[in-house]
């Protein structure tokens, strides 16, 4: 189970490190529970509306990226993890 779950996080974090630096800074930062999408809003001055599209495609990619091995993991189907 721990080894699925390290693959996981491991594919998780090489999708992340793919990206251009502004949606990687951005999703990180939301991703710790650092700030809202308000505060960083309020702070970058960038809106929210852009915020918030940047945050949801970041996780439609990951769901894209890892997002049925993530199910395998769930229902532990664990050898079908690749």
């Amino acid at each position: 189970v721990s080894q699925s779950r390290y693959v996981i996080d491991k594919r998780i974090q090489d999708e992340i490190e793919s990206w251009h630096w502004y949606d990687k800074k951005l999703f990180t930062i939301y991703q710790r529970g650092d700030k809202s999408m308000r505060q960083l809003s309020s702070e970058t001055r960038i809106s929210t509306d852009s915020i918030f599209n940047t945050i949801k495609r970041c996780k439609q990619r990951i769901r894209e990226a890892v997002g049925e091995d993530y199910q395998d993991l769930i229902n532990g189907d664990y050898e079908q993890i690749k």
